[in-house]
């Protein structure tokens, strides 16, 4: 699973690299300058402890705190003093560096904290962006920052873990602080809702020692399959194929026609990977972000970008809870068929299970994804 391989790999960053460890998936990924061998292990490009010490070049780090801290009665001062030493003490788990917190009274006081030049990796080496100029003013989220500390996914830890993003302008006195979700990309890894200062609050933690970027995953990999959320919302009710050209046709007009798409949904009595049957490869956004690995049993990170890789935060019809559950005639316009019901929605900046089971909605119109078919 890949969480194990993730566990694994984390400890690649103690920063000295260990030999033959299992390539991570879906993307067999490596710790530089390994790459993945035909075993799939990690061979090859070991330095010694010396090339180590004298800085090879690594992005900086970014988590989830494992633990979360209680502001309830403190000045933003101490706030985000306390903060800062929670994220320091955790990061020090990965390897030596300097963590602080990502917080503020509003998002650009808190990436000013940030260095300028350098960008940002997980834990398992997966990049959350390039820099903080590119987080701020192009929301560029890749992977969202779903790992925390100890190389675990906080999704598949608790049901949510709320992040505390923002401050309120005269510190926490029986007020309310903003929170983001790390299963998110933007704009909801920021802001998805509030929570009292009293609550368990977790924290986004960045290494800002480093100031070596990365090159971001290649636009339209044409080694992967393709998947995107619709531009526009289309009409529900008149049936699964008309869902299946609407993806069709809005792929065919971002110059994509080439290849074969179907719209991500779940038909009453089956579960929507059903219907992507077969693939022996993954589904990457048009940014190049693996969003699934080829069992389609839950998303890596959200299918957020459209059929002309723009990315867009919309609601997006799914008709079930998850990939893996069949849909019902209750929760999918029975089968797609009609208007007189609702349907499930997810949410496109999500890759959890609010990428697919908001509140249901009428039967009316709603943006797709759209999965391109296995060969």
């Amino acid at each position: 699973m890949r969480v194990l391989a993730i566990l694994v790999l984390a400890g690649c960053f103690d920063p000295k690299l260990t030999a033959h460890l299992p390539c991570a998936q879906p993307d067999n990924w490596c710790p530089p300058p390994q790459t993945c061998g035909a075993d799939q292990f990690c061979a090859g490009g070991l330095v010694s402890d010396a090339a180590v010490d004298a800085g090879l070049p690594e992005a900086n780090i970014v988590f989830t705190s494992s633990e979360p801290i209680n502001a309830d009665n403190m000045t933003n001062a101490d706030i985000v003093m306390m903060a800062d030493q929670k994220c320091q003490t955790l990061g020090t788990k990965l390897r030596p560096g300097t963590y602080i917190a990502w917080l503020g009274t509003d998002p650009g006081n808190a990436a000013l904290r940030l260095p300028s030049t350098g960008g940002w990796v997980r834990s398992d080496g997966q990049p959350f962006t390039t820099s903080v100029i590119a987080l701020g003013s192009q929301n560029q989220v890749l992977y969202p920052p779903r790992l925390d500390d100890d190389g675990a996914d906080v999704v598949g830890l608790r049901l949510e873990t709320a992040v505390a993003t923002q401050l309120p302008p005269s510190g926490c006195n029986g007020t309310t602080v903003v929170i983001g979700s790390p299963d998110a990309g933007a704009p909801e890894w920021l802001d998805t809702s509030s929570r009292v200062c009293s609550s368990d609050l977790f924290l986004y933690c960045f290494e800002t020692d480093r100031t070596s970027s990365f090159v971001p995953p290649p636009l339209l990999d044409p080694g992967q399959l393709y998947a995107f959320v619709t531009n526009a919302d289309h009409a529900l009710g008149n049936g699964i194929g008309e869902l299946d050209t609407d993806c069709q046709m809005a792929a065919n007009g971002a110059g994509l026609g080439m290849r074969t798409f179907r719209a991500f949904v779940a038909p009453t009595g089956a579960a929507a990977r059903s219907r992507f049957q077969g693939s022996a490869k993954s589904w990457s956004r048009l940014d190049g972000v693996v969003v699934a690995n080829r069992d389609l049993s839950e998303l890596i990170a959200p299918i957020s970008t459209d059929e002309t890789g723009a990315i867009i935060d919309v609601d997006v019809a799914f008709g079930a809870n998850s990939p893996t559950t069949p849909g019902t005639d209750m929760t999918n316009c029975m089968n797609w068929s009609s208007t007189a019901v609702g349907t499930t929605v997810g949410q496109s900046t999500r890759s959890s299970s609010q990428a697919f089971s908001g509140s249901p909605v009428a039967c009316t119109s709603a943006h797709l994804y759209c999965l391109e078919m296995p060969d």
